[in-house]
C-alpha cells in the first residue's frame, strides 16, 4: 500500500468525468455506496465507521484533482460518537485495485452532520497531510456525504462529484 505522498507515485495526465468542470475531486459511485453501507451497518451497531479510500491524483490541464476508486473498511472499536482503529483487525483492502494509493479517509457521524471536527482534523493533519488527501465525512442519520481537504491548515468541503464508470471502462 503506497500513501500519496510516496516518492514513487508519479501524476498522470488525462480527463476527469464529465458533469462537474469546477470539482477538485471525483468519487466513483461503488465508494459512495460503500461508504453509506458502512456507516449504516456501524450506526445499527452503536459506533461510527472508519475507513481508507484509495484512487491516484491527476493533473488536467494545471489542475492537480483526486480520482477516488476504492475504499476498505478499518476495524474500529468505539461508540457512536468516538472511533478508533482496532490495531488487532485485519484491513480488507481488496477494493483498492491496481496502482491505487491511500489518498484520504472516511469516517461517519451520527446525526450530526457532515463536518470536520477539531479532533478529525487533527487526525487528518497527522495521518493525510498531504494537499490533495481528503477526508469523507457521512452522517449516516441525515445521508449527507462531505469531502474535505484542509486548505491553509484549515478544513474547507471540496467540491466534488459521484460518477458511475460504464460497463466498458477499465
Amino acid at each position: 500500500m503506497r500513501i500519496i505522498g510516496s516518492r514513487r507515485y508519479r501524476m498522470v495526465s488525462e480527463s476527469p468525468p464529465p458533469g462537474c468542470p469546477d470539482c477538485a475531486v471525483y468519487m466513483s459511485e461503488r465508494v459512495a455506496d460503500r461508504i453509506a453501507r458502512d456507516s449504516a451497518d456501524a450506526l445499527s451497531n452503536g459506533m461510527e465507521a472508519m475507513g481508507l479510500l484509495y484512487g491516484h491524483p491527476f493533473m488536467h490541464g494545471e489542475r492537480k484533482l483526486l480520482r477516488i476508486e476504492g475504499a476498505a473498511a478499518l476495524p474500529t472499536v468505539g461508540t457512536m460518537h468516538h472511533v478508533i482503529v482496532d490495531r488487532k483487525g485485519d484491513v480488507d483492502d481488496s477494493w483498492a485495485g491496481a496502482g491505487s494509493v491511500v489518498v484520504g479517509w472516511y469516517h461517519s457521524h451520527t446525526g450530526v452532520g457532515s463536518f470536520m471536527s477539531e479532533t478529525d482534523i487533527r487526525t487528518h493533519r497527522r495521518w493525510f497531510g498531504e494537499t490533495l488527501s481528503v477526508a469523507a465525512v457521512y452522517d449516516a442519520v441525515e445521508k449527507d456525504l462531505g469531502i474535505y481537504m484542509l486548505v491553509g491548515g484549515v478544513a474547507k468541503r471540496a467540491d466534488f462529484a459521484v460518477y458511475r464508470r460504464s460497463p466498458t471502462s477499465p
